[in-house]
């Protein structure tokens, strides 16, 4: 069913990413739909509190990996009654879900490089749409080496030590910005190491270094499936910040895409600068709830409605500032809150 979905061809949505998770995390199941023994979909949750389900991979779930025939339509509330389940958030489904359809309550464009006519095609196309970013990299990589020294690029480590390197870079990086600590969980690390360290024939973790020299400049946690790479994990050597790193990491794998079979590079959701300027298009993506609990549903279809307004605004911090004092002080709060 993967294979015959396009829009389900990513990592997020592979089996191994499911055993994965559940290898560190408890209450992974994955709901099963069918008519007449044939599958329609596979829907993977993890059952918290109250029964109600969640994507497997909290934030670390960029797509909630539900592989659904695109042209089925089921009754998905009823597969609630069958699973036990009181309520089921989902987040960043592919659009083209009839049975989730009606419980939509926001849309986001998750953009992505197209590189199946190869980098220079790609490079060819993103300069002709105006956009310099890819030229800016490969000026500032000449730079670089005429400065300091040749570079360097492995595209998948599985050294302990990079693997350290980039996690503590990546948690000043948060504390930098005031933001939290995304790997605080203790079955984040366990899950980042293990996808690193997967190697199957349709699964692959990908942890990439950059190097001048001895010297790491970036690094780049991902996972590829089906030549599709979705890139996780990114941080750098802010010494080398006037090189543009990350940007210099992401020119890179472009590079050498076909060498190690890349079609396309996703970005995950968001509308942030430098993904429109190197995007070759974007897939739409769907999130909301289905509910059967007829307040609850009320409440949590207008904060999910209310996030999706303030997202990327100035108010996104001051709302993520009052819910980090909520959960200090104890309060309750609605489940709902609990993915802010």
């Amino acid at each position: 069913m993967q294979a015959a979905n396009p829009s389900c061809a990513g990592p997020h949505f592979c089996i191994e990413f499911v055993q994965a998770v559940a290898q560190v995390r408890e209450n992974i199941e994955v709901a099963v739909v069918s008519e007449n023994g044939e599958p329609l979909a596979f829907i993977p949750f993890r059952r918290t509190r109250g029964d109600v389900a969640r994507p497997i991979a909290d934030n670390f779930s960029d797509f909630h990996g539900c592989v659904i025939s695109p042209e089925s339509s089921w009754a998905a509330d009823e597969m609630l009654r069958q699973c036990c389940l009181k309520a089921f958030y989902f987040s960043n489904v592919p659009e083209n879900c009839l049975a989730l359809e009606r419980f939509v309550c926001t849309r986001r464009e998750a953009p992505y490089i197209d590189l199946s006519q190869g980098f220079e095609e790609y490079r060819v196309s993103r300069r002709a749409a105006g956009s310099d970013e890819i030229q800016e990299a490969l000026r500032k990589t000449r730079k670089i080496q005429r400065d300091i020294g040749p570079l360097h690029f492995e595209p998948r480590s599985t050294d302990p030590a990079v693997f350290r390197t980039l996690i503590r870079w990546k948690r000043e990086q948060l504390q930098s910005r005031k933001l939290d600590d995304s790997f605080a969980a203790d079955w984040v690390l366990p899950l980042l190491e293990g996808i690193a360290n997967t190697s199957t024939d349709t699964f692959t973790g990908m942890m990439s270094v950059l190097r001048v020299g001895h010297e790491i400049v970036a690094i780049n946690l991902g996972m590829k499936s089906r030549g599709v790479f979705h890139g996780w994990v990114t941080s750098y050597n802010r010494g080398f910040a006037k090189y543009s790193p990350g940007l210099m990491m992401i020119t890179q794998l472009a590079q050498s895409a076909e060498e190690n079979q890349i079609r396309r590079i996703e970005m995950g959701c968001g509308g942030e600068a430098f993904k429109k300027s190197l995007a070759s298009g974007t897939q739409t993506f769907s999130s909301g709830t289905i509910d059967l609990r007829p307040v609850t549903r009320i409440a949590t279809r207008g904060w999910m409605m209310t996030k999706e307004l303030i997202r990327d605004t100035p108010l996104e911090t001051a709302a993520r500032s009052v819910f980090r004092q909520l959960q200090q002080a104890k309060h309750s709060v609605a489940p709902a809150f609990r993915d802010a």
